[in-house]
């Protein structure tokens, strides 16, 4: 026989609560200035480049992108970006 399923009983949260926290900070200061290359490519986690905004936005919400990088990237003149360092500047506003 099987035990009944109950739901939240033994699972891992989506994020790990440091992540969490760094992106309630990110989310609530508004400043992304202080995002570097390493933190962006965890975001991005195996987009292939160049690509299309579309496709860079999706992948760093799947990753767990704070909202204010995903809209960034999302909201940018940039159509199809060339490497992770173009969307760097974009989510810095550089």
């Amino acid at each position: 026989m099987f035990a009944p399923h109950r739901v939240g009983v033994g699972t891992m949260p989506k994020y790990p609560r440091e992540h969490t926290w760094e992106r309630e900070q990110m989310d609530s200061s508004g400043g992304l200035s202080d995002l570097n290359l390493s933190e962006l490519q965890q975001y991005l986690g195996n987009t292939n480049f160049p690509a299309d905004k579309q496709q860079v936005a999706s992948n760093a919400e799947s990753n767990g992108a704070p909202q204010a990088v995903v809209a960034r990237i999302s909201n940018s003149s940039i159509e199809r970006y060339e490497g992770l360092e173009e969307v760097l500047q974009a989510v810095r506003g550089d």
